[in-house]
């Protein structure tokens, strides 16, 4: 992770920091009961970070995850390149979730056999 200084006065000079501020209060504080302990508080925002940087894709990313970027490998599912909409596999749709928190859900699509 690089280290961020925003220009004072300048408009978007911390978007980045900006944006994951916005990430993290519309997916995933204002979706959970927030711990009063501050133990439990801590291990709800790892759990979402993990999340965040292992399982979720990130359109700016090239639909990569942060995790598949910072270690140099492919998406763990190529996209589909289709020609024609007649080409339109059967897919399956599996859902998932991180230790059970719905709103950290893990899709996984794949070619139905």
């Amino acid at each position: 992770m690089k280290t961020r200084f925003g220009a004072v006065g300048r408009h978007g000079s911390i978007a980045v920091t900006e944006r994951l501020v916005k990430i993290l209060k519309f997916e995933c504080t204002r979706l959970i009961s927030i711990p009063l302990n501050f133990k439990a508080m801590r291990y709800e925002l790892a759990l979402f970070f993990s999340w965040y940087n292992e399982f979720r894709t990130h359109e700016y990313l090239g639909s990569r995850t942060p995790m598949e970027v910072y270690n140099h490998s492919p998406p763990s599912e190529p996209p589909l390149k289709l020609v024609h909409t007649s080409e339109v596999p059967k897919l399956e749709l599996h859902v998932s979730y991180l230790e059970g928190r719905k709103h950290l859900p893990i899709i996984d699509i794949k070619k139905a056999a």
